[in-house]
């Protein structure tokens, strides 16, 4: 049996801010990758790089747009 899905978060100085907007972006991150990781199949790596606008979104909003990706990424299986 393959292990869970497994991510990795990334925010960069450059791309995100000082250490605590880096932090905050990727607790969000990781946040949103725990309540939905059982959307991601077994086995599949994940890289999430955290962006400046991300601490400005509501969470909601970060929700949203990763269900939206997982829904691309990770199309359902029909029988």
């Amino acid at each position: 049996m393959p292990p869970g899905p497994r991510a990795g978060f990334v925010a960069s100085r450059r791309a995100v801010g000082n250490a605590v907007a880096r932090n905050r972006a990727k607790r969000r991150l990781r946040e949103v990758f725990r309540h939905h990781q059982n959307l991601v199949p077994p086995g599949t790596d994940l890289v999430f790089v955290a962006r400046r606008a991300l601490n400005g979104l509501e969470y909601a909003a970060i929700e949203r747009d990763f269900l939206q990706a997982c829904a691309t990424l990770f199309p359902p299986l029909s029988n």
